[in-house]
């Protein structure tokens, strides 16, 4: 779509995308709700006795629960927007689409074990 404004006396034609049209944008979008809900799991699984299987992130939610959960969103959000920056990119749009299947596999992952 694109709309037509004057600046200055010019005719400047923008284009505005409807991002909730993309492919990409909705594989981000579904990216950091897969993000959220592993962190969610993730701290059920802490108060039953369970570890993080990422050895960083280990450290990071041994030192401090708060901390681990923040830098656990923050982290994998500013890799998605870091993707979605580069859309036109063959390897972003391959890379967010690797990290979506990934996080719905430890999603799928989780809901096995809190069904046993």
């Amino acid at each position: 779509m694109t709309r037509k404004i004057f600046y200055s006396g010019k005719l400047i034609r923008l284009e505005i995308r409807q991002l909730g049209k993309s492919l990409l944008f909705r594989r981000i979008v579904l990216l950091i709700f897969l993000n959220i809900a592993d962190l969610f799991f993730s701290l059920r699984a802490f108060s039953k006795g369970a570890a993080e299987f990422n050895p960083f992130m280990r450290i990071l939610f041994e030192k401090n629960l708060v901390l681990g959960s923040v830098a656990k969103v923050s982290l994998v959000t500013l890799a998605a927007l870091l993707l979605f920056s580069f859309r036109k990119s063959a390897v972003a749009r391959t890379g967010a689409t690797f990290a979506t299947t990934l996080y719905a596999g430890v999603f799928f992952y989780h809901l096995y074990l809190f069904n046993f």
